[in-house]
């Protein structure tokens, strides 16, 4: 089949086409690698978070390092709008965010916020993006302000989109592009008759997000849009960690020591929360140790009553772990549903708590140089509750003092328990009284530099670290108390100081420390990554590499080596009482505990009541991608005559290859007598 000239000349046309794209692409984009999305989430009500939808947003860059820069651009110049910012850290305030997002000149933002060797800068003195009351409306008490907070975190930025840069190379590579194209020739600073010319570096923000409105509004979308039913969100969830010391048994009454897994941010890949409360998390997991090690040594048989050590996931976002533990205590299927082919441990609802003591923000002390560090006791009128933990403080450098008795409870996990049985006894342990000592809540700035400072070393002797491991002491002493039929006399073994610095390093500073990857098995391992662990809960699809830490944590401080043969499948638990797990793979360790997952996903969605004013609703939006490239851009007058010029171009060729068409017998005729007489043969 013979193929006519213009189809051949455009097959070949297309083929160079193609085969070139991905080096045009180049040449015209870079990709900034190291970005952080603000996204979008939901709840009964309204949305938060940014979205650039319906369509990617893009603007002339240009960095902002002054307020009167900021100021300026914002009032007068526009000539190059619209904008994508570059802020200084110390300028992302809620005020200045909230300007940028109301003129018509921005359409994004960008944050510098380099995690290696991340600190919080000098001139920040405090900044909280969260409420002044923190899960507002969902509590058992009425709430106060108990956070210095702008509540910028729960603001609806609609087709707008904040990105955070952490690599240094990206933010080095979009300076670049900016400083080449974008600054003035002298150098000074940009006002209109002093601006730079085209072309010009330009930013897009790719954060396209699928969830509008409020979660049942993006549920309703899913029922009708889809024949699946599959939602454009998915619900924020994943799993609570609890384990006790020796098997759970019907008679005992349990003593509950509890704090929450995660935290939030502006960023919320970048919630560290070293306040909030990572310091909560590693008190609790040095009590389960110092208990675990004393049941192996031989010095703690038993308990009459139930130590249960308990984390929370999900609770930035209404309690959505305590809430659904205590939804199922209520309705007799704590710890698991009835399973008649399983061994179980024995169901247990909130009249079986004997006592819950919370672990919130416990890691800051106003005084840091205090001989005697003081926390504050936030309880429901439980004088002997509070008795117990001041005489297990007796053999330890604490100071335990009841709140202001005007005050109502803080936000904390326990508001759930109380909401639905007034009468459990709680006791909220924090290290303020009247409002938060952490002026960083919430935020991207609560790091282990808010606990011990810009120039403070980790190690066994930093104050941080010693107050850590007196607080400890003194609860698991009082647990013990409380769990035996008579006052404990004896002293407790000291807390180890060592593992409370290994903790606050590998969560907040390397997780891909060498103290994790000696206790975890592979699949715990591979995810762990050189920068601190980020605790934002994500959906219930996915389970934290957090949960996991927690979990495995937990069970190696409480449980007890078995005899094991073999590095394989073997070390398993037949039931649900049990749990059994290979510790590491290198050393073949089979662990046996009494540590168990309980699903962290709000009760309004077991039965999709998603307008529910009652259990969070809060939801993750869905996105085709979150991504950010730069590129120059000309003129549109220069762009016009590009096109043009192009136009132009493909018509002059269009003519061109016609032509030759039409005249292709006489310009491609070869006359026999010009071979004269040779016959050319085809090559083989």
């Amino acid at each position: 089949m013979r193929l006519s000239f213009p189809l051949t000349f455009s097959l070949l046309f297309l083929v160079s086409l193609t085969a070139g794209l991905e080096t045009v692409y180049q040449k015209i984009y870079t990709e900034i690698s190291g970005i952080v999305p603000c996204f979008r989430l939901t709840n009964a009500t309204s949305q938060i978070g940014c979205s650039a939808t319906p369509r990617n947003v893009s603007g002339r860059v240009w960095f902002i390092d002054t307020q009167s820069s900021l100021d300026y651009l914002i009032s007068s110049y526009h000539y190059y709008k619209p904008y994508i910012v570059v802020l200084e850290p110390e300028l992302f305030t809620s005020s200045n965010v909230l300007q940028l997002y109301n003129s018509d000149v921005v359409n994004g933002i960008i944050i510098r916020y380099i995690q290696e060797n991340a600190t919080i800068p000098s001139d920040i003195l405090n900044f909280s993006p969260a409420k002044p009351c923190p899960n507002n409306g969902f509590g058992s008490s009425q709430c106060r302000n108990w956070n210095n907070g702008t509540s910028l975190n729960f603001v609806n930025f609609d087709k707008f989109a904040i990105f955070a840069i952490t690599s240094n190379e990206s933010y080095n590579s979009l300076y670049e592009c900016y400083r080449d194209n974008n600054l003035p020739l002298n150098g000074a600073p940009f006002y209109e008759n002093n601006r730079a010319d085209y072309p010009l570096c330009t930013a897009e923000l790719m954060a396209d997000m699928q969830s509008v409105g409020s979660t049942p509004e993006c549920f309703q979308r899913g029922r009708i849009w889809t024949n699946l039913g599959t939602a454009p969100c998915d619900p924020l969830g994943d799993m609570n960690v609890w384990g006790t010391l020796f098997e759970l048994r019907q008679e005992q009454n349990v003593i509950m020591i509890a704090t929450k897994l995660d935290s939030s941010a502006f960023f919320p890949y970048l919630a560290y929360g070293a306040n909030n409360e990572m310091a909560g998390i590693v008190t609790l997991l040095t009590i389960a140790k110092l208990l675990g090690d004393m049941k192996r040594n031989g010095s703690l048989i038993n308990t009459t009553d139930s130590i249960m050590f308990t984390f929370f996931q999900g609770e930035s976002y209404d309690y959505i772990g305590s809430s659904r533990m205590v939804y199922d205590m209520i309705n007799n299927e704590f710890p698991y549903s009835y399973d008649s082919s399983k061994q179980q441990p024995p169901r247990f609802g909130l009249p079986k708590i004997k006592a819950f003591i919370e672990l919130s923000q416990v890691g800051i002390q106003t005084e840091r140089e205090t001989t005697s560090p003081v926390y504050y006791l936030h309880h429901n009128d439980q004088q002997s509750l509070v008795s117990a933990l001041q005489n297990g403080a007796d053999q330890y450098n604490v100071s335990f003092q009841s709140s202001s008795s005007s005050l109502p409870l803080p936000p904390a996990s326990a508001q759930m328990f109380l909401r639905e049985n007034q009468s459990v006894p709680v006791v909220i342990v924090t290290d303020f009284d009247q409002q938060y000592n952490n002026k960083f809540f919430g935020s991207r700035y609560d790091i282990l530099d808010n606990l011990i400072g810009p120039d403070g070393i980790l190690d066994s002797s930093h104050p941080l670290v010693l107050q850590l491991a007196n607080l400890a002491g003194s609860i698991a002493r009082a647990a013990l108390t409380l769990s035996g039929p008579n006052p404990l006399t004896a002293s407790l073994p000291e807390p180890d100081t060592e593992l409370i610095v290994q903790l606050l390093h590998c969560f907040l500073q390397n997780s891909d420390c060498d103290f994790f990857k000696g206790l975890f098995s592979s699949n715990v391992e591979d995810v762990l990554l050189p920068k601190p662990m980020y605790r934002y809960v994500t959906v219930n699809t996915v389970t934290n590499t957090e949960t996991y830490v927690a979990y495995q944590l937990l069970s190696n401080f409480t449980g007890e080596s078995i005899p094991y043969t073999g590095c394989g499948s073997n070390c398993t638990t037949p039931d649900n009482i049990e749990t059994y797990y290979l510790l590491n793979q290198s050393n073949c360790a089979c662990t046996k505990a009494y540590t168990h997952m309980h699903t962290a996903t709000s009760p309004a969605f077991i039965d999709g009541n998603y307008s529910s004013d009652y259990y969070s609703t809060w939801a993750e939006s869905r996105w085709t991608s979150t991504a950010m490239r730069i590129y120059i851009v000309n003129s549109y007058f220069v762009e016009m005559w590009i096109l043009i010029a192009g136009i132009l171009l493909t018509g002059i060729l269009t003519a061109v290859s016609f032509q030759c068409y039409r005249k292709a017998k006489n310009i491609f005729a070869i006359s026999a007598s010009s071979l004269n007489g040779k016959t050319i043969h085809p090559v083989n």
